[in-house]
C-alpha cells in the first residue's frame, strides 16, 4: 500500500515532538548523548565532533562501546603506539567500505563501494586545536591520492567561546557519519562537500551555538562558487537530549539558497535511543523550488556493542513536481566487536518515483576501522 508524502512528513513531526516532550529527556557525539557526553571535544579534538579521537575517546570506545577489548587496544593501529588521556597530539585514519545488494522483479544486483581511506593528525592543548585529515579516494574508489579534504585550525578565545577557520563541513544539522543520508546528501553535506569555513562556537553547560561563514570549493571555474552565512543553537535538556535548530543563507550567482533544520539526538534510557532531522531546501532564482526532506534513526543496544536499528527516510526535492519524491523504510544493526571496529548493517524497501522500477530491496553491509 501507497503512503503519501504528507503522512510520512506528519509521522516523522509527531515522532520529534513526541521525543522531545514526553521522553525522559539520554546522547555528545550523536549515539553517546544517552552517556551524558554533550561536549563533543570530550573524545574527538575537533569541537564539532569526527574525526581523529584524543585519548579520553580512544579510552571510551574500550569501556562504552565494544563488545570485548581492553585497554591495551585503544591506542594508535591497536595499541602500536599507546595513547594517554594527557596527550596533546594525537593520530589516527579511517578505512570504509560498503557491500551493497539492489534487487527488484526486473533485476539483482550488488557491489562494493570502497567510501573512505586516510591518516588524520590532530593537536589539542588548553588555548589551540588543529587536525588535517590526508587521503582522497576517486569516484569509482580504486584510486588513492594524497589529497587533504580537511583540515582547519581553532583557538579558543575565552573559557566558553572559540574560532575555527579552514576547510570542513560547516556546522549544520546532524553531523553523522551517514553522509548519503537524505538530510546530509540532498542538503549539500555529503563527504567530499567541505567548504572554506570560519566558525564562532560559543559552549555552555545548557547551550551551544555556531555562528560561521563558508564558501563552497569548486573544480569548475564557469560555476559560481556558494557563499553562505549559517547559525546553529543546541540545547542540552535534562543530561541526556540534545536538540537544535539550524539556519542557512547562501548564494550562488543569482541564485538565493536558503536551508532550515530542526534536530534532535535523543535518549530515552542508557540503551534506547533516536537521531531525528526534519528540514527544508530552498533555492529560487526566476522561480523558487521548495523540498523537503526528514530522516530519523532509532536504536536499542541489546547487548554492549550490539544494536538494533529502525531507519526511516523521506525526501521531495520539488514540493510541486511528484516525481521528486522518494522515501525509504528499514531495519538493521550496528555491531562493535572490538575497539575502533565497526559493522553496520541495514536491509530497506525504498520507493523512488522518478527511478524507472520505482519499489526495490535495497541492503548494505559497512565494514569500518578507524585507528
Amino acid at each position: 500500500m501507497k503512503i503519501s508524502g504528507f503522512r510520512i512528513s506528519f509521522a516523522f513531526t509527531l515522532s520529534f515532538v513526541f521525543s522531545l516532550f514526553f521522553s525522559r529527556l539520554a546522547l555528545a557525539f550523536p549515539e553517546y548523548v544517552r552517556h551524558h557526553y554533550f561536549s563533543c571535544t570530550a573524545c574527538h579534538v575537533s569541537p564539532s565532533g569526527g574525526g581523529v579521537l584524543n585519548g579520553y575517546g580512544r579510552t571510551i570506545s574500550t569501556e562504552l562501546l565494544s563488545t570485548w577489548g581492553s585497554q591495551e587496544e585503544v591506542g594508535f593501529l591497536q595499541g602500536l603506539v599507546p595513547v594517554g588521556e594527557e596527550d596533546k597530539l594525537f593520530f589516527g585514519g579511517n578505512l570504509r567500505s560498503l557491500q551493497v545488494h539492489v534487487e527488484n522483479s526486473q533485476f539483482k544486483r550488488g557491489f562494493p563501494v570502497r567510501m573512505q581511506a586516510g591518516l588524520e593528525m590532530g593537536y589539542r592543548s588548553d588555548s589551540i586545536a588543529t587536525a588535517i585529515f590526508v587521503g582522497k579516494l576517486s569516484p569509482d574508489g580504486n584510486i588513492w591520492t594524497p589529497y587533504s579534504p580537511r583540515y582547519w585550525v581553532s583557538g579558543q578565545l575565552t573559557e566558553t567561546t572559540s574560532l575555527r577557520a579552514g576547510r570542513y563541513l560547516p556546522n549544520f544539522g546532524l553531523n553523522i557519519p551517514q553522509h548519503r543520508a537524505v538530510t546530509r546528501e540532498g542538503l549539500g553535506f555529503d563527504q567530499g562537500t567541505e567548504r572554506d569555513t570560519v566558525e564562532v562556537q560559543r559552549t555552555t553547560e545548557t547551550l551551544e551555538t555556531v555562528l560561521g561563514y563558508s564558501q563552497s570549493v569548486e573544480t569548475d571555474d564557469s560555476v559560481d562558487p556558494e557563499k553562505a552565512l549559517h547559525f546553529q543553537i543546541n540545547a542540552f535538556l535534562a543530561e541526556q537530549h540534545r536538540v537544535g535548530v539550524s539556519l542557512w543563507m547562501g548564494d550562488r550567482g543569482p541564485m538565493k539558497i536558503r536551508k532550515i533544520s530542526l534536530h534532535g539526538v535523543l535518549g530515552y534510557s542508557e540503551h534506547f535511543y533516536q537521531l531525528a532531522e526534519m528540514a527544508q531546501l530552498s533555492e529560487a532564482n526566476s522561480n523558487e523550488i521548495k523540498g523537503k526532506y526528514a530522516y530519523t534513526k532509532l536504536g536499542y543496544e541489546v547487548h554492549k556493542g550490539i544494536h538494533l536499528l529502525l531507519d526511516l527516510q523521506y525526501k521531495k526535492s520539488n514540493d510541486e513536481d511528484v516525481r521528486t519524491e522518494a522515501q525509504q523504510k528499514g531495519v538493521g544493526f550496528a555491531f562493535y566487536p572490538r575497539p575502533h571496529f565497526e559493522l553496520e548493517g541495514l536491509f530497506a524497501k525504498r520507493r523512488d518515483v522518478s527511478d524507472a522500477f520505482r519499489d526495490y530491496d535495497y541492503g548494505y553491509l559497512q565494514m569500518h576501522y578507524y585507528f
